[in-house]
Formats: structure tokens, C-alpha cells, sequence
């Protein structure tokens, strides 16, 4: 999907179980969610223990990190913060290469 208008949220220490349904369910009652993703492993297509929600606004995704920083979610107290740098330009696999 085009993320590129999109404020991203950062959640560290995400469950290896949860899914991105999961997520969307406990983010959205902060506002309108564009997109969730978790990063998987290449090869093995394990999570990575971190996701991203994606909001269209700004002050969604802010109410989502001041509620969500530091609470629980599926066993694991999570860190949320509004991410500093998007993803890279053509996926992970470019950003591999330098």
C-alpha cells in the first residue's frame, strides 16, 4: 500500500505470536489506521520482535504512543514511539545491499 503520507509508530517488543489483526485491534481505537506491518526474518519469515502502525494523522498516532507506551500486549510490555525514518525506498532487500 502508499505509506507515504502515513505517521509510523514504532512498537518494540512485539510477541512473536501476534499478528497484524492483533495489532490493528488494539491500535485503532486511537484513530484511523492506514497499514500495520511486521518485519519478518528473510529465509525463516519469523517476526522480528517489532511492528509498525501506520496512521493518517498525526494526532492519532501521538494518542496511540501516550497510551500504548509501555503497557501490555500479548504478554510483552511494549514500547511505542512515532518512528524517526520511514521505510527504506524499495522494501528491506535494498537496504541490505549498502
Amino acid at each position: 500500500p502508499d505509506i507515504s503520507n502515513l505517521v509510523s509508530v514504532k512498537i518494540d517488543n512485539v510477541s512473536y505470536e501476534l499478528r497484524e489483526e492483533d495489532l490493528r485491534e488494539a491500535f485503532e481505537k486511537f484513530g484511523d489506521v492506514g497499514d500495520v506491518y511486521i518485519p519478518k526474518e528473510r529465509g525463516s519469515y519469523r517476526a522480528r520482535g517489532f511492528a509498525f502502525v501506520r496512521y493518517h494523522s498525526r494526532e492519532h498516532a501521538e494518542a496511540a504512543v501516550s497510551a500504548m507506551h509501555e503497557t501490555e500486549l500479548g504478554g510483552r510490555h511494549i514500547r511505542a514511539a512515532i518512528a524517526e525514518r520511514g521505510r527504506p525506498e524499495g522494501g528491506y532487500q535494498a537496504n541490505n545491499n549498502r
